[in-house]
């Protein structure tokens, strides 16, 4: 969920972009639906570096609930934290990744 939330803020970052007039227009094969990967790969590098800037607590939740799949009751009982406190510090990770990737966007600059 972490890429995808990247993927979000990178879409919509595009799609203000769009939004404002071009100085130059545009050709016809710059918009072309060619998949090659390369989206992936920029967004794994670009979520990746910004884990990275995280406290270790956040990027513990992040990676434990959308990399390796646990459920908040799972990382609660491996942390040794409650229920709650795991879903508050799940909360606070998400805020502070999508600011540090709005803070961040290389597109919306």
């Amino acid at each position: 969920m972490a890429v995808r939330v990247a993927r979000n803020l990178l879409t919509d970052a595009d799609r203000a972009a769009r939004r404002r007039p071009d100085t130059v227009p545009s050709q016809a094969g710059d918009d072309t639906e060619d998949d090659s990967g390369l989206d992936q790969v920029l967004d794994r590098h670009l979520v990746s570096g910004a884990l990275q800037h995280l406290s270790p607590a956040h990027r513990t939740m992040l990676v434990e609930t959308f990399y390796r799949g646990g459920t908040m009751a799972t990382i609660a009982r491996q942390l040794g934290i409650p229920d709650g406190t795991a879903r508050s510090r799940l909360h606070y990770a998400l805020q502070a990744l999508r600011q540090y990737l709005q803070e961040h966007d290389p597109i919306g600059r």
